[in-house]
């Protein structure tokens, strides 16, 4: 916005006349003069009346006028010029959504490092299924979703993947197997604790289907902590990803049960990428101790690929 002609008409009546206030406002005289020359052609109207033998540059009676609307309209837009100087920077808004059978610990410390590391977000937290977390990214309502991914997929990035174990309470018969590890038909000779949130229900049902296991389902549990609560009294075993199994319970691996899933980052094509590394920063701090546990079942119980941390795919 180009205030100078309007300040340069003010000086002009202030100071007396053209040649003070193009010293006061340290500008030459022609171009003050060209400037109030274009501003009364914009207006229609000559503000000054330029007769010879009225003591200088007198303002007309559009002049005066004009020069009482100039007084307000400078002192406004100066004072809100200072105030929004005076406002906060506002913040850059980032919207997280997060796999709904994600680890609460991981979230909650993941998202804790993202505030912090990043005060100039102002972090949203959604949480959802896989397809919910997908549509909402596609409708633009999501900035970056931290769910299931593939290898080799766009605008994707692999931060680990994870067998499914049998989550089992230390004093249950299984925990004392051989070798650490259960046979798959285990799994059919035990109450089962049904988690009917699991993203991947289809996909256990088809490899226990096809080994020809059939769970004992006595308890179908909507929400994670009350699945586990019933494990953890002896209630029952079930089969979760190897980062939802929560601490006072075994993750113990099912020998010929290779099911898996990939974590990762997935985002807009027209997302900050400097938003996807503070993420994907945040999450390895959060997850930091998630990560060291699944790398040493990996290494106990010879799976290779299990673990595939802070690895990037091409966007």
């Amino acid at each position: 916005m180009n205030m100078r002609p309007l300040r340069f008409f003010a000086a002009i009546v202030d100071y007396g006349g053209v040649s003070k206030a193009a010293e006061r406002l340290n500008i030459s005289q022609p171009a003050m003069s060209a400037a109030l020359k274009v501003l009364e052609q914009e207006l229609g109207v000559e503000l000054f009346d330029r007769r010879s033998g009225r003591g200088g540059l007198r303002l007309t009676d559009e002049g005066q006028r004009f020069y009482q609307h100039v007084v307000k309209i400078l002192r406004d837009y100066d004072q809100a010029k200072s105030e929004l100087r005076d406002m906060p920077t506002p913040r850059r808004r980032l919207r997280v959504g997060v796999l709904e059978t994600m680890s609460s610990e991981v979230v909650q410390a993941s998202l804790f490092a993202l505030i912090e590391n990043n005060p100039d977000c102002r972090v949203e937290l959604w949480e959802g299924p896989p397809s919910r977390l997908s549509d909402w990214l596609s409708q633009g309502r999501l900035d970056i979703a931290w769910t299931l991914v593939e290898e080799g997929e766009q605008q994707v990035r692999v931060l680990w993947q994870e067998p499914f174990v049998l989550a089992l309470a230390p004093e249950h018969i299984l925990a004392s197997s051989p070798g650490n590890s259960v046979g798959l038909d285990s799994i059919g000779k035990y109450p089962f604790v049904f988690r009917a949130r699991c993203e991947m229900t289809g996909a256990i049902r088809v490899h226990l289907r096809s080994a020809g296991v059939s769970p004992q389902i006595m308890m179908r549990i909507e929400r994670e902590d009350v699945a586990f609560s019933f494990v953890a009294k002896g209630v029952g075993i079930t089969l979760s990803p190897f980062s939802l199994v929560p601490d006072g319970l075994l993750p113990v691996k099912v020998d010929g049960f290779s099911l898996q899933r990939t974590i990762g980052l997935r985002w807009r094509e027209d997302a900050f990428l400097a938003s996807v590394d503070a993420t994907e920063k945040a999450i390895e701090l959060g997850a930091a101790d998630m990560l060291k546990g699944l790398r040493e079942f990996a290494s106990k119980n010879g799976s290779a690929s299990a673990v595939i941390a802070a690895s990037a795919t091409p966007s």
